[in-house]
């Protein structure tokens, strides 16, 4: 299984649109990410560290 997903993978991963990861980085929000080279990609265990930490109704204070 790859670890690194791209910023379409990881958004379907979360169920949210990649417009909302973008959004969220400019506000420097939401899952850690890597840019390598001029492509973003999302670590896996991030992803799932970011699920765990939004349970309970905290989320991002959206």
């Amino acid at each position: 299984m790859r670890q690194l997903l791209t910023e379409r993978e990881a958004a379907e991963f979360l169920d949210l649109q990649p417009a909302t990861l973008r959004h969220w980085r400019v506000q420097e929000r939401g899952p850690l990410y890597y840019r390598i080279g001029g492509a973003i990609r999302y670590h896996r265990t991030d992803l799932e560290d970011f699920l765990r930490d939004c349970r309970g109704g905290e989320g991002l204070g959206l």
